[in-house]
């Protein structure tokens, strides 16, 4: 029996099928990796009593062009 080698364009798409599922792979753990990070910003945020708004305040505006 002989083993056929799959067309090129056939070999694209398994390459890019499996860049993609390593992509996906770590990006799974990537996005556990920060909801974990989020649990804990979340608890030392409540035990501090810091609200919803404080939170959500917005960072201070940066002027980039002037230099310290």
């Amino acid at each position: 029996m002989q083993v056929q080698k799959a067309p090129p364009n056939m070999q694209v798409a398994i390459e890019r099928i499996a860049r993609l599922t390593q992509e996906n792979e770590r990006l799974v753990k990537e996005n556990s990796m920060l909801l974990e990070q989020f649990i804990v910003w979340q608890y030392n945020a409540h035990v501090r009593g810091l609200s919803d708004r404080d939170l959500n305040k917005a960072l201070p505006r940066v002027d980039l062009r002037k230099t310290e």
